[in-house]
């Protein structure tokens, strides 16, 4: 069918052609759904999807569908009378199967994030939070990925790029570190063990940061410190090296007074210099073999990104008065 075919169909033409011509074929009966509660009906939507995307490799059979109902920026097709206005009944809940679909074939939790309350119950509606459902912290949602494999792992890629984004809040070395976990983008949908295997070096990674962050707490190192140590490091350690950690103390001091004496100073537009020329000589000071002053250095390049975001929470917190 073409996709002016489809766009010309009316509500109820749509869902017959749903029921029999693809549905029907991949053995998935949907007519008794309207006589089941709302918990059933989103379980069997998220179930229906799982499978559409399991009939291929990458998930082109269900993205063929889902982008009939939309373009690859979310926004309806106005021609489709399903969505015109919302649908009850059958009706409605094809719309949100492909709705579904279609966000996470997207893999964007910045800007089109969808609401967890879609995939089950357990999880609280949307709200204002966006992005932040998707979330490592998010316990409830990293133990959900295994409950359907192939909608498990779009969304682990939501979870991967939210995790990245709040990694690099702390350092760049950490952030990589997430990059290289789960850097098998191509998952073959028709393989289990190729799923699983992207799930499980996500929760990997995660359960690694987070040990990692505790390990440097229990050693009593701000965030700020435990940033600059893998940067000097260049990933994250397995354990804390005495040196590293005495290093990054004593840089964090100086960054930390002067950023507080700026405050009330004009800007100095040499900070990232002057902090580099200083985390140099402390870096011979207690032996960091880092070669920091190599310009293709990449903890050289860690340390100047640490500085750049220092500084730009330092003027965040200027303007809000903080």
């Amino acid at each position: 069918m073409d996709r002016q075919q489809y766009e010309r169909m009316t509500a109820t033409e749509m869902l017959e052609y749903y029921k029999n011509e693809v549905f029907a074929k991949m053995g998935i009966e949907i007519e008794g759904l309207q006589n089941r509660d709302a918990d059933y009906q989103k379980w069997a939507k998220v179930s229906v999807a799982d499978q559409m995307l399991g009939m291929d490799a990458q998930g082109d059979f269900a993205r063929e569908h889902a982008f009939c109902f939309f373009d690859k920026k979310l926004d309806p097709i106005k021609e489709n009378p399903l969505m015109q206005e919302p649908q009850e009944g059958l009706a409605g809940w094809l719309v949100e199967v492909m709705r579904l679909l279609a966000y996470l074939l997207v893999n964007d939790p910045i800007l089109h994030p969808f609401d967890l309350n879609w995939l089950d119950s357990r999880f609280d509606p949307m709200g204002k939070y966006g992005a932040e459902q998707f979330s490592p912290n998010n316990r409830q949602l990293i133990d959900y990925l295994t409950a359907n494999i192939h909608v498990g792992v779009l969304v682990a890629k939501m979870v991967k790029e939210v995790a990245c984004i709040e990694a690099a809040s702390v350092d760049s070395a950490l952030a990589d570190f997430y990059v290289f976990s789960c850097r098998r983008e191509n998952v073959d949908f028709t393989d289990y063990y190729s799923c699983y295997e992207y799930l499980e070096n996500l929760r990997n990674a995660i359960q690694d940061v987070e040990m990692h962050i505790e390990r440097g707490r229990e050693q009593g190192l701000t965030m700020e410190e435990i940033g600059l140590v893998d940067s000097l490091w260049t990933e994250i350690p397995h354990f804390y090296h005495e040196n590293y950690v005495a290093a990054a103390r004593e840089i964090w001091q100086k960054v930390k007074t002067t950023l507080d004496r700026q405050e009330d100073e004009e800007d100095d537009s040499h900070f990232i210099d002057d902090m580099v020329t200083f985390s140099l000589s402390v870096a011979k000071k207690y032996d960091v073999d880092m070669a920091l002053d190599d310009e293709h250095s990449l903890p050289l390049a860690y340390l100047k990104d640490w500085l750049t975001m220092q500084s730009l929470k330092e003027e965040d917190d200027t303007e809000n008065g903080i």
